[in-house]
């Protein structure tokens, strides 16, 4: 079982009413990195969907984190190549 207290790597994201997210990351630490492999949908920007990608590196569990992020938007509908 994932969460927290276990050695799984996990991404808690809770929204706040003032247009604000929160991420926690727990247990991310692998040197080859650690992250999603689809993005993750997240929220809506009007009436695009918003989208999550990242992947999370540590050389030691004592040491700091490089996160890669990208956020990702939907197409607006009409849009050539839309998702």
């Amino acid at each position: 079982m994932s969460g927290i207290g276990s050695n799984v790597p996990l991404l808690i994201a809770s929204a706040k009413p003032v247009k604000k997210m929160i991420l926690t990351f727990e247990n991310f630490n692998n040197s080859l990195g650690i992250g999603n492999t689809d993005p993750i949908e997240v929220g809506w920007i009007g009436e695009q969907k918003l989208f999550f990608n990242y992947r999370v590196y540590s050389l030691t569990e004592n040491t700091g984190k490089l996160l890669h992020h990208t956020w990702l938007l939907e197409k607006k509908k009409g849009e050539e190549n839309a998702k």
